[in-house]
């Protein structure tokens, strides 16, 4: 062997070594929670807008329908309409023109979940993210939510980690959330996804029903409303 090419050999050697190495410590490390990450919130052909009052909505500020969605990120329903139901319902009646919806947050289905997610989403609307945090909550929800998934949603989108947590630590949205539960329950709302269509109260619905069916969905009441 030439010994001149011995210091190459032993460099080669050691960079090896090292990527074993790194190899060997990042698959040794328990997985982190599993995110969903597909295009996260409403279609770009979906207008997305901040009322005065702080409220998110979709859809044409002139639009003839008005549908507000109470939602409660604890609650499988809503999880449901949302991973099944809600890119159809955009497409068919928002992206056109016909409906504007207003997104109700609450915290009344599971105090377990329900609170310590809505505190969550608002610590990431904070930053700019709610669609987006709304998304990965409710896409999410099937394998469970925790305070690590909190925080691996946030660190996902970029909010600095530390400040992240102490939002959520510090109870800074407590006395909006209790605010919105009470305004909630005033109207009437019990459970949830409940839609209010220009103004009346609709709860324990899907979307979309089989055409011969006689139960009410949330299709049959817009194009209702729509005069369709």
């Amino acid at each position: 062997m030439d010994r001149r090419n011995l210091p190459w050999i032993l460099i080669a050697i050691l960079l090896v070594v090292v990527v074993i190495t790194v190899l060997f410590i990042q698959l040794s490390q328990p997985a982190g929670p599993d995110i969903d990450l597909t295009e996260l919130g409403p279609a770009e052909n979906v207008a997305r807008w901040v009322a005065d009052d702080g409220s998110y909505h979709l859809g044409e500020k002139e639009a003839p329908v008005e549908l507000v969605i109470y939602e409660d990120y604890g609650c499988t329903a809503c999880s449901n309409f949302k991973r099944t139901s809600e890119r159809t319902f955009l497409q068919d009646f928002v992206a056109s023109g016909d409906v504007q919806v207003e997104i109700y947050p609450v915290g009344i289905v599971s105090g377990q979940i329900s609170i310590p997610a809505l505190e969550a989403l608002y610590c990431a609307e904070s930053y700019g993210y709610f669609w987006e945090y709304r998304h990965l909550l409710f896409t999410n929800f099937p394998n469970g939510l925790n305070q690590e998934k909190y925080i691996a949603f946030s660190s996902y989108l970029g909010i600095d980690k530390s400040e992240f947590i102490n939002c959520l630590t510090s109870n800074e949205f407590s006395d909006l959330i209790v605010n919105q539960n009470q305004e909630a329950w005033a109207k009437g709302v019990q459970n949830t996804p409940t839609f209010q269509i220009n103004g009346e109260l609709y709860s324990g619905i899907l979307y979309q029903v089989p055409e011969d069916s006689e139960d009410q969905s949330l299709e049959k009441l817009l194009n209702a409303a729509l005069n369709k």
